[in-house]
């Protein structure tokens, strides 16, 4: 009932899955951390601690830097973005010319 008692007070919705198991709902990136819980007796208590990971969608890229400006051509700069735990596996460039208002995939 201890356990019960500490997922909720983190507003978060949880499932039990078997004994033993349980899934967290809808857990928000700030509320990634150790957590410890208590369960006690009259006779005893025990306490287990678990780190809580959570994954969400990578944060926007920083630090853009615009360079060799040509016709045809531009040389761009950034810094990786916070992954959040999902590994940014590439980048998708999208531009438009003074010809088109219509956002296209550049080709890099």
């Amino acid at each position: 009932q201890n356990l019960n008692s500490c997922i909720l007070s983190l507003n978060l919705s949880f499932q039990k899955e078997n004994i033993g198991d349980l899934l967290i709902i809808n857990a928000q990136l700030s509320q990634a951390g150790i957590f410890t819980c208590t369960a006690q007796t009259v006779v005893d208590s025990s306490s287990s601690s678990a780190k809580l990971v959570v994954r969400g969608p990578p944060g926007p890229p920083g630090g853009l830097l615009v360079k060799n400006v040509a016709e045809t051509s531009v040389e761009l700069k950034w810094s990786r973005g916070y992954d959040n735990h999902s590994p940014i596996g590439k980048y998708v460039i999208i531009g438009r010319s003074f010809l088109s208002s219509e956002w296209k995939k550049m080709m890099t």
